[in-house]
């Protein structure tokens, strides 16, 4: 991993196409049937050093959801490049149900759903929704391998998506809501921010009960243009 001869400051590096990949080169805790399960893996540095790491179908579902939002709204598939602002979560829109991850990533057992679309005004409102859905999905996974660093990289296709990273960076921003719970609780988000969604999984109410996780700086790798 470049990135590693680059910076000598811990960091977790998001890695986003059709898999999402999260990889921690500084944790090289040993796997544990659990994480197994949950789509955790490992791999070997150079140097022969562990490197764990975790994954998510998220490109699959973003572009399967996108082709969805599309054919509803009868808007060309590449409507969303143009929404460049993140918007707040929206608590009374349809919950958020993946279509595409059975059996993969941080909830393996939660069975296919479909998203109801029907709530919604525009396109860009379910967008701005889904983006929020697959972030909550997205964070859980990432709190299987992190260790609180202030670091986070995100490179692929992705890091060219501004709601993608404004909505991850928030989570991760110094901002606490005051209702928050312990910083060190590492979960991804809580009642009355955006880290809290509903219905991403049927396991969706215990991360409710979490705080949003300790600040961190999430940026592109230097030299990734978009």
């Amino acid at each position: 991993m470049p990135y590693l001869a680059e910076h000598e400051e811990p960091f977790v590096l998001i890695s986003t196409g059709t898999w999402s990949v999260t990889i921690n080169p500084f944790n090289s805790q040993p796997l544990t049937p659990e994480l197994l399960r949950r789509d955790c893996l490992s791999f070997m540095t150079p140097r022969g050093e562990a490197t764990r790491a975790a994954r998510v179908f998220l490109g699959r579902e973003h572009d399967f959801q996108v082709e969805r939002i599309a054919a509803h709204f009868h808007v060309k598939p590449d409507f969303y490049r143009s929404i460049v602002l993140a918007r707040p979560y929206d608590e009374t829109s349809a919950d958020f149900r993946p279509g595409c991850m059975a059996g993969t990533g941080p909830f393996p057992d939660q069975l296919a759903g479909e998203w109801d679309l029907s709530g919604f005004r525009t396109a860009s409102d379910a967008y701005q929704h889904l983006m929020h859905g697959l972030i909550a999905i997205l964070l859980e996974s990432i709190h299987l391998v992190w260790q609180g660093e202030k670091i986070i990289f995100v490179d692929g296709g992705f890091a060219r998506n501004p709601l993608f990273m404004q909505t991850l960076s928030l989570e991760f921003s110094e901002s606490r809501n005051p209702h928050a719970g312990s910083p060190a609780s590492h979960g991804p988000g809580r009642p009355g921010t955006p880290g809290a969604r509903r219905g991403t999984q049927e396991n969706a109410a215990a991360l409710h009960q979490r705080s949003r996780p300790p600040a961190a700086r999430v940026a592109r790798p230097p030299g990734v243009k978009g």
